[in-house]
């Protein structure tokens, strides 16, 4: 049974409301013995239960000289520390008849603000999804894609998926801010709404160390996939190692450059046959 008892007033005191108790002459009360707290830190606005003994005999609860409202469930005492809360230890008195009181130490934190680590992809059109990783990404109030708000697919403390909402101008950088109950985080990187005409731009799709859309033209030993923490970009990138003599010794190459330098060929092919030109020439 749920049972909740009402607030008398903040402005009263815990030697005051002490003093109205004391006026009781039951008899001795039970001793109200602090057996657990769920936790070490609470964050402002979560609940604090506390397990023991004779909780039932509790009238009120106060956070240091203030009053706040308790609840009793299955043999626990449940308080909820105010949004209000300064951060640091505050102490948590029970006050009983008789003028008698228990009191514990609680400990306040502030929350963590959102950090986006990565988005992924870094373009996507209107109704397209978006993948943010970042940690504190739980307690979600919003996520807006240049102001605009967008919708939420899945929400984890670590992965966000959001659908890049409708209104906005295509091909601009627009800000992608997270906020939860502990503030405000925004990307570093640049996203656009539009068409992602780079495929496979964030090296997270492929298997193995091959990575879709995109071919090694030399130094294949020295591009590897990773997925390393603080070396992957959006769960699964490339660590691309020199092998010391010059740059043309490691070449990564996407796909579209290939198409693009097939296509060039052949206009500068035509081009030199229709002036008379011999050979092929390629630029």
């Amino acid at each position: 049974m749920l049972k909740k008892l009402k607030l008398i007033g903040n402005s009263l005191f815990i030697f005051a409301m002490v003093f109205a108790v004391s006026c009781k002459d039951d008899g001795p009360a039970p001793i109200v013995v602090i057996d657990s707290i769920e936790s070490e830190n609470f964050y402002p606005g979560e609940d604090v239960i506390l397990k023991g003994q004779n909780f039932n005999t509790v009238l009120f609860t106060f956070l240091e000289k203030n009053q706040i409202p308790f609840q009793l469930e299955g043999g626990a005492i449940i308080v909820k520390i105010p949004e209000t809360s300064p951060i640091g230890t505050t102490v948590l008195t029970l006050v009983m008849a008789d003028g008698y009181t228990e009191t514990a130490d609680i400990d306040v934190v502030a929350r963590p603000f959102p950090v986006i680590q990565s988005i992924s992809p870094s373009a996507a059109p209107e109704g397209g999804q978006v993948t943010l990783t970042g940690t504190s990404l739980d307690n979600l109030v919003s996520v807006t894609i240049g102001g605009a708000n967008a919708d939420v697919v899945s929400s984890s403390a670590s992965e966000l998926v959001v659908t890049v909402p409708s209104g906005l101008a295509e091909g601009v950088p627009n800000k992608v801010i997270v906020t939860t109950n502990g503030g405000e985080g925004q990307t570093i990187f640049r996203f656009c709404v539009g068409q992602n005409l780079l495929l496979n731009g964030e090296l997270e799709l492929g298997s193995g160390n091959d990575f879709d859309n995109w071919g090694k033209w030399n130094g294949a030993d020295f591009l590897t996939a990773t997925t390393a923490l603080g070396e992957a970009y959006a769960g699964r990138s490339l660590r691309a190692v020199g092998d010391g003599r010059d740059a043309w010794r490691t070449q990564f190459v996407v796909d579209e450059f290939l198409q693009y330098r097939e296509q060039r060929i052949q206009i500068v092919s035509i081009g030199k046959r229709s002036s008379g030109s011999p050979g092929l020439v390629e630029t």
